[in-house]
């Protein structure tokens, strides 16, 4: 599973798919501890280790399993669109396809991509402004992401047949498990200081894997850690 550092924030999409919550509906409160769903995600991930589904040092601070899976030793990844350049280049003895994430009481996924940026300190700041609205428009947006097989944020796109350069035939299901993407996930990932939840995130999900830290720890250190996040 691609959950290394920056981006363990993916093991979210599994208790969402299981109708579970990182936070409140109002946003006032953490909502993993005692979480049934919270639990049994971390069960099952614990199943990957103990069954050896998985190597040992693939852990959320371990390698990354696309430096791994060109090798052949892994059979599966939960990852993104995003490692498919890097798989056009570094896997040359083997087909691989692409499929849907595991879906449960309902579909989720996660919220990737950068950011693109005007400070109001530019010396440029109205040609900054333009180039970013220039890149936001439904034509420019096409073109970029055909040619470096991104996913589209424009609603326009989202289901649009769109002319991938690289990996056509993969990035219809990349699209596709985009649109499960819910707004309310999308706004626990981007609280102002979701990094520092980011970071419990890795320290407690290595805990958990590692030092077989009990899921009940685990949901109440990481509800801590959202908790903080909530009141600063």
């Amino acid at each position: 599973m691609n959950w290394q550092e920056g981006g363990a924030y993916r093991w979210l999409n599994w208790p969402y798919a299981a109708g579970g919550r990182m936070v409140n509906d109002d946003f006032s409160q953490a909502a993993l501890e005692g979480s049934a769903e919270g639990t049994r995600t971390l069960e099952y991930f614990q199943t990957w280790f103990e069954e050896r589904l998985t190597a040992r040092n693939l852990t959320p601070r371990g390698a990354y399993p696309s430096e791994v899976f060109p090798s052949q030793r892994l059979g599966m990844l939960s990852v993104g669109d995003f490692l498919l350049p890097t798989f056009a280049d570094s896997v040359a003895r083997f087909e691989y396809g692409a499929t849907f994430l595991p879906r449960d009481k309902s579909a989720a996924t996660d919220l990737g991509g950068t950011a693109i940026v005007v400070t109001r300190d530019s010396e440029r700041q109205e040609l900054a402004a333009a180039f970013a609205q220039f890149l936001g428009e439904e034509k420019s947006q096409r073109s970029f992401i055909e040619a470096t097989t991104a996913l589209p944020t424009r609603s326009a796109l989202v289901e649009a047949d769109l002319g991938y350069e690289l990996a056509a035939d993969l990035m219809p299901v990349f699209q596709q498990q985009a649109t499960t993407l819910g707004p309310e996930l999308v706004r626990a990932v981007t609280l102002p200081n979701f990094t520092d939840v980011n970071t419990v995130f890795v320290r407690e999900l290595e805990a958990l894997i590692v030092r077989d830290q009990s899921q009940a720890n685990t949901l109440r250190n990481m509800h801590a850690g959202i908790e903080k996040a909530l009141q600063s």
